[in-house]
């Protein structure tokens, strides 16, 4: 893809200015946006899915309110101001719903979009669904925390347990980082048997997580998912730590969809990453399917 199908812009949404990027054909019929997780991630990580984007489809990433480029701000007299370092008062999962209303509207005005969620981004993109559906062309879920916070406590236990178990094998220090960004590096083991923390562009906004967190402590998003009939693609790592549970509880939650489930072998929470043809031959044959 050549620099002149770069275009970075800024999208205003509320109290918030989000850093937009766009792959591809702006013209393009096809438009895919891709959620990043965390809470507090920045969107370059999942950079290597930009290779998707062509003359067909238009590749959509942004920064979550409060994350690396996307600033809260305050407008005064037609002024507006940056408040950099301001963690968002909103982190519900409405605010972020609404943001990403604001962002498809930016990019793809009155067409349908593909959304493709990663971890905790499958949430974002699954309330995005409930709320907006005339919007929705399809649902690209990619190793992504379930529908429920019982089932994102259950997955994070999971972890949890895998982290412990590898301290006592000496692959992740017992002491660890005080430095989100250099604490996630260390226990990067947990979330994939394969990668070398230089494989991921990773950028930590500190307050996010804990906050978000609390926002949404709680949910419980199946009833408004059961509804939905659009077709959906469940891609998930059969050695992600967060356990294939995760996969099961959100392929359940869509009972009126039309749901597509891989669980790949010998990957962990990066598909695109750690087995990129099997991932991209996956997701490429869905979008041709139902673009």
């Amino acid at each position: 893809m050549n620099a002149s199908s770069i275009r970075e812009t800024e999208v205003f949404s509320s109290s918030e200015k989000l850093y937009v990027k766009s792959i591809g054909n702006p013209e393009a019929d096809t438009v895919l946006i891709l959620i990043h997780g965390g809470p507090g991630l920045s969107h370059r990580y999942m950079i290597g899915l930009e290779h998707l984007a062509s003359d067909q489809l238009l590749v959509v990433s942004y920064d979550q309110r409060g994350c690396s480029r996307s600033v809260s701000i305050t407008r005064e007299d037609g002024q507006v101001e940056e408040l950099r370092g301001k963690i968002p008062e909103r982190l519900d999962l409405l605010s972020y719903v609404q943001d990403l209303e604001a962002v498809r509207r930016a990019v793809a005005a009155d067409k349908k979009v593909h959304v493709l969620g990663h971890s905790w981004g499958g949430i974002v993109a699954m309330s995005y669904a409930s709320h907006y559906p005339e919007h929705i062309r399809s649902l690209l879920l990619i190793d992504s925390v379930p529908p429920t916070y019982a089932g994102i406590e259950a997955g994070s236990a999971r972890l949890h347990a895998r982290v412990q178990a590898l301290q006592q094998q000496g692959i992740i220090p017992v002491e660890l980082s005080a430095d989100p960004k250099v604490s996630l590096a260390q226990i990067l083991p947990a979330y994939t048997p394969v990668l070398e923390p230089s494989a991921l562009d990773v950028e930590m906004t500190e307050g996010i997580n804990e906050k978000t967190w609390e926002a949404i402590n709680g949910f419980d998003i199946r009833d408004q998912l059961a509804p939905l009939d659009f077709p959906v693609l469940v891609i998930f790592g059969a050695a992600d730590s967060f356990g294939t549970e995760w996969a099961e509880e959100t392929k359940a939650a869509f009972v009126n969809a039309n749901v597509t489930m891989k669980i790949i072998p010998n990957y962990g929470h990066f598909g695109w990453l750690e087995c990129p043809d099997v991932f991209y031959s996956t997701v490429r044959d869905f979008l041709a399917k139902n673009g």
